[in-house]
């Protein structure tokens, strides 16, 4: 189970809050050499301190098991920035 992802018909979303706008932006690049490995990019968009993050698979338009893993990774990375 994801914590705190909700689950709509086609995506995952979820935001995260962080203490600077610079925290955010560092998440983001810290994170994308997942996403490349992964090949398996998200929509996210980032408002001062949020990111909201939103996966699906396009191919299929569909929430698959990428998706759910990019989430988990993406959960662990934020935890370890909040510790």
């Amino acid at each position: 189970m994801l914590d705190g992802w909700e689950r709509g018909p086609d995506r995952l979303s979820k935001s995260f809050k962080f203490n600077s706008f610079a925290e955010v932006i560092a998440f983001m690049v810290e994170a994308s050499g997942k996403i490349e490995q992964m090949n398996h990019h998200p929509e996210w968009r980032n408002v001062y301190r949020w990111l909201h993050v939103e996966l699906t698979t396009h191919s299929i338009g569909a929430i698959t098991a990428l998706d759910e893993e990019l989430a988990a990774y993406l959960d662990e990375l934020y935890a370890t920035r909040q510790s």
